[in-house]
């Protein structure tokens, strides 16, 4: 991974501890996506729906913006 990257990831993690610089946004999601969503905080893996939201979120954004290899 890049230096550069690795730096952005490293601030979305401390934001994300932080919660520094959120913002409210309201989705419409697919009741499957909402049941998916509740089986990820009930297995542990994500401590509430938003959370889990914000980690796919950022993947994608790494995957499709941030991470320039692939150009």
């Amino acid at each position: 991974m890049k230096s550069a990257l690795k730096a952005q990831l490293a601030l979305l993690i401390l934001a994300e501890v932080m919660k520094v610089g959120m913002r409210l946004v309201s989705v419409t999601l697919p009741e499957k996506y909402l049941e998916g969503l509740e089986e990820l905080v009930r297995q542990g893996r994500y401590p509430n729906r938003s959370a889990a939201i914000r980690m796919a979120v950022r993947d994608l954004l790494l995957r499709e913006l941030w991470n320039n290899s692939s150009r």
